[in-house]
């Protein structure tokens, strides 16, 4: 019994130390972490080692550990320790796309992508092939051996690239009117394998601003980049042999012009009205053409073949040719040296802004037009030492006829001068009146068309004859007189001239031309001389205020449609006509009555020559001439007579 209990106490007192022991390791734990919280961490020590690693070195990045502190404790950021790897690129490969991508061997996510440069069609770089526009339309050639673009077929693209092959076979020219009016393009480029370009090829591709014409070139077609207007460059080197006529012409944002070495043909017009020109320089190597100030010359006449607005013709020229400067409308000035002998048609026309021209001691020779629709001139003045040519009042006249072949707003005709040259005052805008001297015999044809603002015109006794158009299109004009001393009178004359209302023909004017008051819409009133020996055909065509007109006694016939679309209600019509032609009064729809200067037997013999057409005139009332009332046939006939010039029925 004691023993058991003595044993139990024992084990009480084991327990006991256990628990005292377990206390005091718990106090000496609570003690160090109270120690320890006391510390402040400073993460700051480099530490190369694996208790502290991140990640391995990369292409782009070194070898990343965190930071530490002292206590050794590890923090939360990196540094790097060493250099990166590096990137180890393969070449350039394709993405046939216009671009190419290189891969990094160490990395494959790691990829560069660039544009691709092109020489030729093939990238200089990677060595893919330029990718072409797909959906143009062709046609084979040259017994099926080639291939032709002739149209952009299902092709939308901006930029068009035209490949130099086709179904395995060479594509070697552009049809004409391939990509005509085309005006979404904005870029042509043409491979080394096309020889030629077709006429009109590119014609009205008005956003067009770049090109890029092949090697292999040889032929621009007519019209093949006209009215290309955003061109600001071009550049004609390679081997482009022959440049047809208006090739360029209307590309009105064009100011840098390139001849390369090998242009052995420029045709007319070329690139005429290329407004915006500013410089123009040939190949040196040239053997056909040279440039000098800005002007484009061929080198074994010397002739100045094209110019624009800062160009200053050199003394080494001898001839001006055909349209050299035509459509420059930034010219204000041009000074024509001594050496140079002719001056070719339209060699300066519509140039809007040219204020001044003058003219040397050499020119013998002006064409025709060589000045026209030039608005703004003001001042011709003439070299005295010139033998062919003078001017007075601002007007250039040829010595040796004393005509005037060309004039300006400015421009006095003096008594000098015996005739009035074609296209004088051809597009004269500015001109508002003009007094034609007694001592002038003749007005040349288009001396004055499209003069929109002439409304006053005072024409000679002196003048004969007044040619072909001379008034055409003189819309501001109200009334003219033509005086007897004139002759004969051209084709449409006055045709279209809107504004008159008035028209008086003196009575030696025996031919007027047809057409010659074609759409004269105002004119209502016309007195036509006693020599007049027949209407022309059209001659009053589109008349529509003409509402009654007296046909002369001399005249003998009427052509065709000589009065249709007029508003004419009553005519009369002398017993000498003999014949109208055709339609002569087609759709006169108001004409009720017709005054016949004879009997009923003549007006049947005439109605047997009257031509198709002329229903109006067949279904009005037709009066017949009796000059006595004593002599009135009593039948159910109609018949009239004059009262103070005025037709009037008798019995009214």
């Amino acid at each position: 019994m004691h023993n058991k209990i003595s044993h139990l106490s024992w084990e009480i007192k084991i327990k006991k130390l256990i628990t005292i022991m377990f206390l005091l390791m718990l106090s000496v734990v609570s003690l160090l972490s109270l120690t320890a919280c006391a510390h402040t961490h400073n993460f700051n020590q480099r530490v190369i080692g694996s208790d502290y690693f991140v990640s391995d070195a990369t292409c782009e990045k070194a070898v990343q550990y965190y930071y530490s502190c002292s206590c050794g404790e590890k923090g939360e950021n990196t540094f790097e320790y060493g250099e990166p790897l590096g990137h180890n690129y393969g070449q350039f490969i394709s993405n046939n796309n216009g671009s190419h991508t290189k891969t990094c061997s160490k990395d494959t996510t790691h990829i560069v992508t660039e544009n691709c440069e092109y020489e030729n069609g093939v990238c200089k770089i990677c060595g893919g092939e330029k990718p072409t526009s797909t959906g143009l339309e062709y046609e084979l050639i040259k017994n099926d051996t080639e291939y032709s673009v002739i149209g952009k077929g299902d092709c939308t693209d901006t930029d068009i690239i035209i490949p130099s092959e086709y179904l395995g076979k060479k594509v070697t020219s552009i049809k004409e009117r391939a990509f005509g009016f085309c005006t979404y393009i904005k870029s042509i480029e043409i491979p080394s394998s096309v020889t030629s370009i077709g006429e009109a090829a590119f014609n009205g591709c008005t956003d067009l601003q770049n090109i890029t014409i092949g090697s292999s070139v040889t032929h621009i077609g007519g019209w093949a980049f006209s009215d290309c207007k955003k061109l600001t460059s071009v550049d004609l080197s390679g081997n482009i042999a022959n440049i047809e006529y208006s090739a360029f012409r209307n590309c009105s944002g064009l100011t840098n012009l390139t001849i390369g070495n090998s242009v052995e043909n420029i045709g007319n017009e070329a690139f005429s009205s290329c407004s915006s020109l500013t410089s123009i320089i040939v190949d040196n190597a040239n053997a056909i053409y040279r440039s000098e100030n800005n002007c484009l010359i061929e080198k074994e006449t010397n002739k100045l073949i094209l110019g624009c607005k800062t160009s200053v013709i050199p003394d080494s020229v001898k001839a001006i040719g055909e349209s050299a400067f035509d459509g420059c409308t930034g010219l204000t000035d041009i000074t024509i040296p001594n050496n140079v002998e002719s001056i070719g048609n339209n060699a300066f026309s519509n140039c809007v802004g040219l204020i001044n021209i003058t003219i040397g001691s050499g020119v013998k020779s002006i064409e025709n037009e060589a000045f026209s629709r030039c608005d703004s001139l003001t001042s011709i003045t003439v070299d005295k030492e010139n033998t062919a040519y003078r001017s007075e009042n601002n007007c250039l006249i040829e010595k040796a006829t004393n005509t005037l072949i060309s004039g300006c707003k400015t421009s006095i005709i003096s008594n000098s001068i015996k005739a009035i040259g074609e296209f004088a005052f051809f597009y004269c805008t500015g001109l508002t009146n003009i007094t034609i001297p007694d001592n002038v015999e003749s007005i040349g044809n288009n001396a004055f068309s499209y003069c929109a603002s002439l409304t006053s015109v005072i024409i000679g006794k002196g003048v004969e004859s007044i040619g072909n158009m001379a008034f055409s299109d003189c819309t501001g004009l109200t009334s003219i007189v033509i005086p007897d001393s004139v002759i004969s009178i051209g084709n449409a004359v006055f045709v279209d001239c809107t504004g008159l209302s008035r028209i008086t023909i003196g009575n030696s004017v025996k031919n007027i031309g047809s057409s010659a008051f074609k759409g004269c819409t105002s004119l209502a009133s016309v007195k036509i001389g006693n020599s007049v020996e027949s209407i022309g055909d059209e001659i009053f065509y589109g008349c529509g205020s003409l509402e009654s007109i007296e046909i002369p006694n001399s005249v003998t016939s009427i052509g065709r449609w000589s009065f249709e679309f007029c508003a004419l209600t009553s005519v009369i019509v002398p017993n000498s006509v003999a014949s109208i032609k055709g339609g002569a009064f087609l759709d006169c729809r108001y004409l009720k009555d017709v005054y016949y200067k004879g009997t009923k037997a003549e007006w049947e013999t005439l109605s047997a020559n009257i031509g198709n057409a002329n229903t109006e005139l067949l279904n009005a009332t037709i009066y017949y001439y009796v000059e006595n009332e004593a002599d009135v046939p009593n039948d159910s006939e109609k018949y009239w007579h004059y009262v103070e010039g005025v037709p009037t029925v008798w019995g009214n």
